[in-house]
């Protein structure tokens, strides 16, 4: 029985190959054969060619839908190159900017005949200005203890530039100067809006971290802070910065403070001696 339905089989896959060999003999031999021999392709081709038909158009929906037209991916990555042009040519003007402000702010220093015009010559081995030497010492009238400025972008009258450190120790021709990024000594500072007084105690990522002494100061971001003039180691009302961040501590107690000084202290080239009104050391 099995022998006799495979050999059936086997007749029947037979007479399909010879039924196809012969389309395809009366294809090349007769043109209307082969236009039949077509139609029964396409035929039979037709639900697969309109199932493939169907997942392309649904798959290109999908991907239309989810993250646009390809005309409308081209155009948003046109403009998102276009944006990030316009981003670095606005950020470059502003640098422009900046550049220009602190040049006229370094004029307007230099004009100031209570102040000395040094240039650093040397630095220590930290990225940051921590300590660095300049070129006047002795015999250009400096003393330990005399302040340093420096130029910056916002420069008003009110403070002749902003502070970046004080002279420790003088030689004839040069000085070491400790800045304000060196944590080894506390600051105090006073808020511009209210007079209240604080203590920076912490340098961490470039900031100035400190707190208020009086926890009910009402002291917020982009406040101006200045040097409060307390024990004499700066001169009162010179700026340091302003502030980044408010916070409290974790037990609540107390309001804490980052400032941003508009030094960059890792570019400094120039700096401004000022002569120190009070005493040099407490």
């Amino acid at each position: 029985m099995l022998y006799y339905r495979k050999k059936e089989s086997n007749k029947k896959h037979y007479l399909k190959i010879i039924i196809l060999i012969g389309i395809i003999i009366l294809s090349q031999v007769l043109p209307v054969a082969n236009r039949v021999s077509s139609n029964i392709a396409l035929t039979i081709l037709k639900p697969v060619n309109q199932f493939t038909s169907f997942v392309t158009t649904e798959t290109q929906l999908l991907i239309d839908n989810l993250f646009g037209s390809k005309p409308n991916r081209d155009k948003v990555e046109e403009l998102t190159y276009e944006n990030n042009e316009l981003q670095n040519e606005n950020n470059r003007l502003r640098m422009i900017i900046n550049e220009d402000d602190i040049l006229k702010s370094k004029a307007s220093l230099e004009q100031n005949r209570d102040l000395i015009k040094a240039s650093v010559i040397a630095i220590d081995n930290n990225k940051t200005f921590n300590n660095f030497i300049i070129d006047k010492g002795e015999t250009s009238n400096v003393s330990v203890g005399d302040i340093i400025v420096g130029a910056y972008a916002t420069s008003d009258k009110e403070s002749p530039g902003a502070l970046v450190g004080k002279v420790e120790e003088v030689y004839l021709n040069t000085s070491k100067v400790g800045s304000i990024m060196d944590d080894k000594f506390n600051l105090t500072f006073m808020h511009a809006n209210t007079n209240g007084f604080g203590v920076i105690n912490t340098r961490f990522s470039g900031l100035l971290e400190g707190y208020m002494l009086d926890k009910s100061v009402l002291i917020e971001k982009g406040d101006t802070v200045l040097t409060s003039g307390i024990g004499g180691v700066y001169n009162k009302g010179i700026l340091i910065g302003t502030v980044e961040e408010v916070s409290e501590s974790t037990d609540e107690l107390t309001k804490l403070v980052k400032i941003k000084s508009p030094i960059d202290f890792n570019r400094i080239y120039d700096v401004f001696i000022m002569k120190n009104q009070g005493e040099a050391n407490e």
